[in-house]
C-alpha cells in the first residue's frame, strides 16, 4: 500500500501549478521503496534537435500514470516553456515494455483514496495536475 499525506499532496500539487507557470521547484516523489527512480518513470530521447520522444517506463503497471511521472513531464515542458527556440517542435510518445503504450492514470491510487487507503484529495489533485499537463 502507498500512502500519500496531506501536507505532501498539497505540496505536490503547489509544486506543479508553478512547474506549469514556468517556475522552478524541488522535486518531489510518491514512489514507495524498491520501486522505479522517479527519474527512470519517463525516458526522454531527443531524436533530433526539433524531435523528442518521451518513454512512458512502468511496463508493471502497463505505463498507467503516476504524480512523479506527469511531474517529470510537465518539467520538460516547462524548460520548452522557458526557451521556446531551443524547444522540440514534435514530442512523440511512446511506453516501453511492448505490452502497453498507457493504461490511463494510476487508478490504484485513486482508488486508494476512495477507500481511505491515501489521502481523499488525491482524486482531485491527480485529475487537475494530469489536466495541466494535457493542455
Amino acid at each position: 500500500m502507498q500512502f500519500v499525506s496531506r501536507s505532501s499532496l498539497h505540496t505536490n500539487y503547489i509544486n506543479l501549478r508553478r512547474l506549469a507557470n514556468g517556475h522552478s521547484v524541488q522535486s518531489f516523489s510518491t514512489a514507495s521503496a524498491g520501486a522505479a527512480s522517479e527519474e527512470q518513470k519517463v525516458l526522454f530521447d531527443e531524436l533530433s534537435p526539433s524531435v523528442t520522444e518521451f518513454k512512458l517506463n512502468a511496463p508493471k503497471n502497463l505505463n498507467s500514470l503516476d504524480f512523479d511521472m506527469v511531474h517529470l513531464m510537465l518539467r520538460k515542458v516547462s524548460q520548452w516553456n522557458k526557451a521556446p527556440q531551443q524547444a522540440s517542435r514534435v514530442l512523440l510518445m511512446s511506453g516501453v515494455g511492448g505490452k502497453a503504450f498507457c493504461a490511463g492514470g494510476d487508478i490504484k491510487l485513486i482508488y486508494d483514496s476512495g477507500t481511505g487507503k491515501a489521502d481523499s484529495s488525491i482524486k482531485s489533485a491527480f485529475f487537475h495536475d494530469e489536466y495541466v499537463l494535457d493542455y
